[in-house]
């Protein structure tokens, strides 16, 4: 494919991909085991399992964890970028911070003949 060349409306970019029907065929499997029920027993089974090694308890439960209650949402890197825009809100805590810390000299001032007076009020 010529380097930028994008693809046509209706045409694959992956055409010898995941067969079409292998989901249906795996649901049809499933359903004649049981359902989703029984794979979710057969997990636990497994779960419980004391010949299973450590790192097969944590996939498991990793599987049945992102089954029942759904995946931990995924971040790209973005180079050059912020995704979650902390630049801004350290600049702004660091005003805060700056700002507080000037307060705080102010009252701590050493007092001297006249200082109390400014200080106190």
């Amino acid at each position: 494919m010529p380097i930028g060349r994008r693809w046509q409306p209706g045409e694959s970019g992956n055409p010898s991909g995941r067969p079409k029907g292998i989901s249906a065929a795996v649901r049809e499997k499933l359903d004649a085991r049981g359902g989703p029920e029984a794979l979710a027993e057969e997990l636990l089974a497994a779960l419980d399992d004391p010949r299973i090694k450590p790192l097969e308890r944590l996939q498991i439960t990793r599987e049945l964890w992102d089954r029942g209650y759904g995946k931990a949402p995924a971040f790209a890197a973005m180079e050059g970028g912020d995704p979650l825009e902390l630049t801004e809100t350290q600049e702004f805590m660091g005003r805060i911070l700056d700002e507080l810390a000037e307060r705080r000299d102010a009252r701590e001032a050493p007092r001297g003949a006249g200082a109390s007076q400014v200080a106190d009020g």
